[in-house]
């Protein structure tokens, strides 16, 4: 069973990355067996398990039971993930599509007042869409992918919002990505957090890392340089994020910062 914890609090920081502080807590009540692409959605917590969208209500920072989600049910019976932009309020979700004798996880996003379901493309962009972050102020989408021009495996890409539409999406670059897989990303205020099997003996065993968002150096005080996004240190997680098991996700509540 994978271990999930909760981000109950706020991120906080010293001057320098490697200094990472955050209040955890474990998720308990919930559905035994694999459970996978978690969210926080509308107050509960979300997954997918057995091939079912799942949720559970979030009491005091506590789970309580799960169930079928029967409101994304009716959406779409075959989703497997779903997150909302924090700023336009816009429901994304992916599902697994075939093409081509493939089968590839794509990218909707849902009109709850037209009740109307887009599927989201890029002209330059030919790939798989894998559980989208958004960051707080909803113009920068991460995405794990294993589209051409990657490093290998799964990567981490990300597309930004022109007002309009969402750009073309670009890799994260070698300082996230790696020739073994990045996955499952949650965005925490200024930080990107992610899983990966780099590194490891056992292909299938993920720990987890982070790396501010888009990072900055400060002398005195004053940002003397911004850093591009994904070109800042990438560090491991500690305990209890990570421990001899398998920690492949981590998801963050916005609400209670």
């Amino acid at each position: 069973m994978t271990m999930l914890y909760l981000l109950a609090m706020a991120l906080t920081t010293e001057a320098q990355e490697t200094n990472l502080s955050v209040t955890v807590q474990q998720v308990s009540g919930v559905q035994r067996g694999r459970i996978e692409n978690l969210s926080i959605l509308d107050g509960r917590l979300c997954f997918h398990s057995d091939g079912f969208m799942l949720s559970s209500p979030i009491v005091h920072q506590t789970t309580r039971g799960s169930d079928v989600d029967l409101q994304l049910r009716n959406i779409d019976k075959n989703m497997d993930y779903a997150t909302r932009n924090p700023v336009s309020g816009t429901l994304y979700f992916t599902k697994q599509t075939k093409s081509f004798r493939q089968t590839l996880s794509t990218l909707y996003s849902y009109d709850n007042e037209r009740h109307r379901t887009t599927r989201v493309t890029w002209n330059e962009f030919d790939g798989d869409v894998v559980h989208p972050a958004f960051s707080s102020d909803g113009n920068t989408m991460v995405f794990s992918s294993k589209a051409a021009g990657g490093l290998g495996g799964y990567d981490l890409w990300y597309s930004t919002w022109n007002g309009e539409t969402w750009d073309t999406p670009q890799p994260l670059g070698s300082n996230v990505n790696s020739e073994a897989d990045e996955t499952a990303p949650s965005i925490c205020n200024e930080y990107l957090y992610f899983s990966s099997n780099r590194k490891q003996r056992d292909s299938s065993r993920f720990d987890l890392f982070a790396c501010r968002l888009v990072s900055t150096n400060k002398v005195h005080g004053d940002t003397i340089f911004r850093y591009p996004i994904g070109k800042g240190k990438v560090q491991r997680l500690i305990l209890p994020f990570n421990a001899a098991h398998e920690n492949s996700e981590l998801v963050y509540d916005a609400s209670q910062q």
